[in-house]
């Protein structure tokens, strides 16, 4: 029998209009700056390559940009990243960006790029996986850090790869190189946006290929591994401190 996998979606959900107005904005000044400065930690070898997904429409610009940088952008698949109808969505590009000298047609086959232990531990996935938060959050060891892709869904990381664990010391490390890039080429904010998100309380559950994250300020959804039984992780000073799951214990 065949593992059922949800279209790949993102939802999510203000907890007020306050919130929503307060945030909204740093989120979309923080997703733009990790952007450049992931082609920046490229052109500056703290990373051999990135991947991003790029809007079709913005396919040439953004490879004249990144040719600034002395980089190329290699399109490798195209991706329905909604189910609106055509005529009404953007198409994007799964891109794979290098500098030409570290170009080879194998880096096209990664599924991540990042420390040697945050590669073998995405090689012993499963093929069909579609996300490994749930092992990356058990694998942790104390509070999930600077190295969390937690939010990566919104858009919001430090760090462009998979990493094994949320307290993964490699990817600790590399999260702290993007940090004092941000700081030389003027991003400061937009890291600071970030460490701040990584540092708030969260429940986390999925159920039947949905992943649901509850925070302060939002919650959002996302597809995930379908699973027959609720999984859950917690990280809260104050359990009050955020609200309650759409995923309810049965009793």
């Amino acid at each position: 029998m065949s593992i059922p996998v949800l279209p790949n979606f993102v939802r999510w959900s203000w907890a007020s209009v306050k919130a929503r107005e307060a945030w909204a904005p740093k989120f979309a000044n923080a997703r733009h700056g990790m952007t450049v400065l992931e082609r920046l930690a490229v052109a500056e070898s703290v990373v051999p390559h990135v991947f991003q997904y790029v809007p079709a429409r913005d396919l040439t610009t953004d490879a004249k940009r990144c040719l600034e940088y002395g980089l190329i952008l290699v399109p490798l698949t195209e991706h329905d990243m909604d189910k609106r109808p055509t005529h009404q969505r953007p198409n994007f590009y799964h891109c794979l960006i290098t500098r030409p000298d570290n170009y080879h047609p194998h880096l096209a086959t990664l599924r991540t790029e990042g420390p040697v232990c945050c590669q073998i531990a995405d090689s012993l996935r499963n093929n069909e996986s579609v996300d490994a938060t749930y092992e990356q959050l058990g694998a942790t060891k104390g509070r999930p850090g600077l190295a969390s892709t937690l939010w990566r869904p919104m858009g919001l990381r430090l760090i462009p790869h998979q990493p094994c664990s949320y307290s993964c010391e490699s990817s600790i490390q590399r999260a702290k190189d993007i940090i004092t890039l941000a700081e030389k080429h003027g991003f400061k904010d937009a890291t600071d946006t970030i460490q701040e998100v990584l540092s708030w309380p969260f429940r986390y559950s999925r159920l039947f290929g949905i992943t649901e994250v509850v925070t302060p300020v939002i919650r959002f959804y996302f597809r995930t591994d379908w699973t027959p039984t609720l999984e859950k992780y917690e990280v809260a000073d104050e359990p009050k401190a955020i609200p309650m799951t759409l995923f309810r214990s049965p009793k």
